[in-house]
């Protein structure tokens, strides 16, 4: 059996055993930009790691650590500054920060620290687009669901009341036993570069409905655009007839 979860056009896919058990192919993550990169546990091979510090020692030799980013390596400045959001020297982005967290949803790192275990801000204020926040407030998130062939759409809302709703209407859509557990993979969106990541486990339900709340803001933003424009033209054809 084939089982995919999909969040407004955000895959999931898994493999179900006796219970639902998956996996998912590891994405490629574009980075554009500096401010639009994602970021995981990976290191780079030595061979890489010797030529980075060959290239950039010179420039790095005069900057002090503390005035980088410890995601991006980048500076501030007044519209990106840097902060410490705990009791580590390092410093960081806002929004590297956040994308950090969003990318461990579900685990400890995601609003502790891993070193210093201090409590870190929530990180969903900072990865929701200014544009679109006052559709946030009125847009319905939505998960397309496919098993065995089968596809469905689940509307869904954060919150433990949220998920036991999710995985109900799982269980029923496809006549699932009650006691079946169920381990899904949900395929993201980055809500601000759209750059593809995936969260894993129920732990990360609630990052992966902000991510599909984005998404449908985004969505009912362009709808109403398009609205909006099609009255347009009707209204200058009525003054032209």
């Amino acid at each position: 059996m084939h089982r995919s979860f999909f969040q407004d056009s955000q895959q999931t896919d898994l493999e179900p055993s006796q219970d639902i058990d998956g996996r998912v192919v590891e994405p490629f993550i574009p980075c554009p930009r500096p401010e639009d990169c994602t970021f995981d546990d990976t290191v780079c091979s030595r061979q890489e790691s010797h030529a980075f510090q060959d290239r950039e020692a010179p420039q790095l030799q005069s900057i002090h650590f503390g005035d980088l980013c410890w995601i991006c390596f980048d500076g501030g400045n007044d519209n990106r500054p840097l902060v410490s959001p705990c009791d580590c020297p390092r410093k960081v982005h806002r929004a590297c920060l956040a994308r950090w967290q969003l990318q461990q949803a579900g685990k400890y790192e995601e609003q502790c620290c891993r070193f210093c275990q201090k409590a870190l801000p929530d990180w969903r204020p900072f990865l929701t687009p200014e544009c679109l926040r006052r559709e946030m407030s009125q847009a319905q998130p939505t998960m397309m669901v496919t098993f065995n062939k089968q596809v469905c759409f689940v509307p869904v809302k954060a919150g433990a009341d949220g998920l036991s709703d999710f995985t109900d209407t799982i269980r029923q859509k496809f006549e699932l036993e009650n006691d079946a557990a169920i381990n899904v993979t949900f395929g993201c969106r980055d809500p601000l570069s759209g750059g593809f990541i995936k969260l894993e486990g129920q732990g990360a339900f609630n990052a992966a409905v902000h991510c599909a709340a984005v998404s449908a803001a985004a969505r009912t933003k362009e709808m109403k655009a398009r609205t909006a424009m099609v009255g347009d033209e009707e209204e200058g054809h009525q003054r032209i007839s």
